[in-house]
């Protein structure tokens, strides 16, 4: 069947439809990803901030020594565990935005 000029036009308009929905799908997937990136950094310093201040409520307690050792090796160990889920999260979300950046989107994450 020979091909007409208007299904050339037709098929290049197509092209240019499924590229911009591409880019706008990756652009899309790019500011979640960013703000999942965002809310895990952020999950992180509070849980730092929350540690810390535990730690020296704990050190400033005028408690028994051998309690208050007891309860900062708790307190150090369910920091460790919930430190480790975030820091886990963030490599998942560091590879999936190496995935999207291999998309060849133009766009970028700030």
């Amino acid at each position: 069947m020979p091909m007409h000029w208007t299904n050339l036009g037709e098929r290049s308009a197509m092209k240019i439809d499924i590229i911009r929905g591409a880019r706008a799908w990756v652009g899309a997937h790019e500011a979640d990803l960013a703000s999942r990136i965002e809310n895990a950094l952020q999950a992180l310093a509070k849980t730092e901030a929350s540690f810390w201040g535990d730690r020296q409520s704990l050190l400033e307690w005028p408690g028994p020594e051998a309690l208050k050792e007891r309860f900062l090796r708790q307190l150090e160990m369910h920091h460790a565990r919930e430190k480790d889920l975030i820091v886990q999260r963030l490599a998942a979300l560091r590879q999936d935005l190496a995935l999207l950046s291999m998309s060849g989107s133009p766009q970028r994450v700030n």
